[in-house]
């Protein structure tokens, strides 16, 4: 896998950093509400509040995930939360899971946030034909990642073909940036 010079922090956000509206709005899509939307009234957040197209600070957003993480259920929550950031994608112009891995993941996440550095993102490797590496090295937590790349490739998968998105390293829990194994065909 490639050097990089950023090393993401579980749950710390680069300075200055924001985060794209409609991410966000996955707070309030969710298919955990018993637990989210406590912490949401916390923070006196409602869906009314957010504007798909206005930036909000990143570090809010991990804030709230990390007190998702926190609570008894958390990890099921946070998945559920990275498939529902997952539905909203667009697939129209992604070709399959191989363009969604190496072109589109880097792609999504420069337009999701911004105010980052350069090398904040995923790494990428390919291991074989339908089988590749990929090492989060972004701040979100690895629950939100897994269910995001396990509902994208689901989304994208063909037909009568079989997936799987795997942890290899790191996972579960969130004290070091994890590393999933993806294969289909």
């Amino acid at each position: 896998m490639a050097l990089v010079s950023y090393k993401a922090e579980s749950f710390v956000a680069p300075e200055g950093s924001e985060i794209i509206g409609l991410a966000v709005r996955a707070n309030f899509t969710n298919l955990v509400p018993e637990i989210w939307n406590p912490i949401l009234e916390k923070y006196d957040l409602k869906a009314s509040d957010i504007d798909d197209n206005a930036w909000y600070p990143y570090q809010l957003a991990l804030d709230l995930t990390r007190q998702v993480a926190n609570q008894p259920g958390g990890q099921s929550a946070l998945v559920a939360n990275g498939k529902s950031i997952a539905e909203n994608l667009n697939t129209d112009e992604i070709k399959d899971i191989e363009d969604f891995l190496t072109v589109w993941m880097e792609r999504i996440v420069k337009s999701a946030l911004r105010n980052i550095p350069d090398d904040m993102g995923y790494i990428v490797e390919k291991v074989d034909d339908q089988h590749f590496r990929v090492a989060s090295n972004i701040p979100a937590d690895n629950d939100t990642i897994y269910g995001y790349m396990w509902e994208s490739c689901r989304r994208l998968v063909k037909a009568r073909e079989k997936f799987t998105v795997r942890p290899v390293s790191g996972y579960p829990g969130n004290k070091e940036r994890a590393v999933f194994e993806v294969k289909w065909g």
